[in-house]
């Protein structure tokens, strides 16, 4: 599958607003096509948005979100902790761990799972989207320094890495950064002038930062 066909076609960006909170925007998950890469949705002071917890929301346990039967996700967790518990080396096992436990919002599990993939294959030429989705796990905790620091530190390994810095605007509202988000959606604008998400984003960033 195309990298941006699997993006979009697996998660999507949504915009909206609920209960009076003018910014809602899920973290672009950005996983190669090998992984199955779950959606995190979060929204500004904590206010929960349709695709799942905002901030500091309490994980969801092992069997997936509330009203999750489990089922196939649970089924490869299994194969994959068998996988690891017979070579704590293998990487790939590790990775895809991860993104199973990103997609049943298991946060706290995933972003240790990323970490680990990193300490051992921390030269993953796909490592910003690995970073990027470390920093959904981040930001789902309410970790909202350590995820703008994994998101820095992808665009740092790539410039031209758009979803990282679409991300470090959202965390920047978050943060209530708003000179410093208007900064990176300048620098967004530039890499991406015909985007839609982007321009739906800038519309929503300055939206919330004339409500605050």
């Amino acid at each position: 599958m195309n990298k941006d066909n699997a993006l979009f076609a697996t998660i999507g960006v949504l915009l909206g607003f609920l209960a009076g909170y003018l910014l809602q925007e899920v973290m672009v998950l950005r996983q190669p096509a090998r992984l199955l890469p779950g959606q995190a949705a979060v929204a500004v002071q904590g206010a929960p948005g349709p695709g799942g917890p905002g901030p500091g929301a309490t994980p969801a346990g092992p069997g997936g979100p509330a009203g999750s039967s489990g089922g196939a996700p649970m089924a490869q967790i299994q194969q994959l902790l068998d996988r690891i518990k017979a070579n704590p080396e293998d990487a790939d096992a590790v990775l895809q761990l991860a993104s199973l436990n990103l997609e049943i919002r298991n946060w706290a599990r995933a972003r240790d799972l990323y970490r680990r993939y990193l300490e051992l294959r921390p030269a993953d030429p796909n490592l910003p989207d690995v970073l990027l989705d470390m920093a959904v796990a981040q930001r789902a905790l309410g970790e909202l320094e350590p995820a703008l620091a994994t998101l820095q530190q992808a665009r740092q390994i790539s410039p031209q890495h758009w979803q990282s810095l679409f991300n470090i605007v959202v965390v920047l509202v978050d943060l209530q950064r708003f000179g410093e988000a208007e900064e990176a959606l300048a620098e967004l604008k530039r890499l991406q002038p015909d985007n839609e998400r982007v321009n739906a984003l800038a519309t929503a960033v300055a939206e919330r930062a004339a409500a605050s």
